[in-house]
């Protein structure tokens, strides 16, 4: 299959665009995070959906998969 440069441009564009909305989605959350704890005067437990815990869970799958490792 052949792409054109531009094609190519697009996407990239496009994947660098969804990366800058992500991390900065990822901003707002934690200064949330923060603001909640500063509310209610003390930390608080991080959640299992967290964006934290979702990288880190994408994290050691990515490295499981890296080292031919078989996913569940």
């Amino acid at each position: 299959m052949l792409v054109g440069v531009y094609d190519l441009l697009l996407a990239r564009q496009a994947q660098v665009q969804t990366a800058r909305q992500y991390v900065s989605a990822n901003k707002e959350f934690w200064l949330a995070w923060t603001d909640l704890e500063r509310a209610v005067g003390g930390r608080l437990a991080v959640p299992a959906s967290s964006p934290a815990s979702v990288d880190a869970a994408r994290t050691v799958r990515i490295h499981h998969i890296n080292h031919g490792e078989q996913q569940p």
